[in-house]
């Protein structure tokens, strides 16, 4: 808003505003290697959700709540459709899935909530040593 008052010559110049330093950043990404090798230290019954939620960047939240009805196939590639309830900002999404979560997808039962998170947290913490 002072960049555009200060354009429109409604301010002679811009107050300084000292920056906080940044302390939440987030740390501790995975590559494509270290991530393969993760999800095979997890239970099967996992691997569909941790597939979904590292190529997505999706919000735990939103993953559990979708269902089956969300999934569009077409020529065997899915495609995620997240309602506006279900966003941060509630705009709806139509999200292409990548191959990998493709055939991971391709092997579940057609009915329900589409992941499982039983022993997530348990799970995700033995894999990770």
């Amino acid at each position: 808003m002072v960049s555009l008052a200060r354009r429109e010559g409604k301010l002679a110049q811009a107050p300084y505003f000292p920056m906080l330093k940044e302390d939440n950043v987030r740390k501790g990404f995975l590559t494509p290697p270290q991530f393969i090798k993760l999800r095979e230290a997890m239970p099967e019954h996992l691997s569909p959700l941790v597939t979904f939620l590292y190529f997505t960047g999706c919000r735990i939240g939103a993953a559990l709540a979708v269902t089956w009805s969300q999934i569009e196939s077409e020529k065997g590639r899915f495609e995620l459709r997240i309602e506006g309830n279900q966003t941060k900002n509630e705009e709806p999404i139509l999200l292409p899935l990548p191959l990998d979560l493709n055939e991971v997808l391709k092997k579940l039962p057609r009915k329900g909530k589409l992941f499982d998170a039983r022993n997530l947290r348990k799970s995700f913490q033995a894999a990770c040593v």
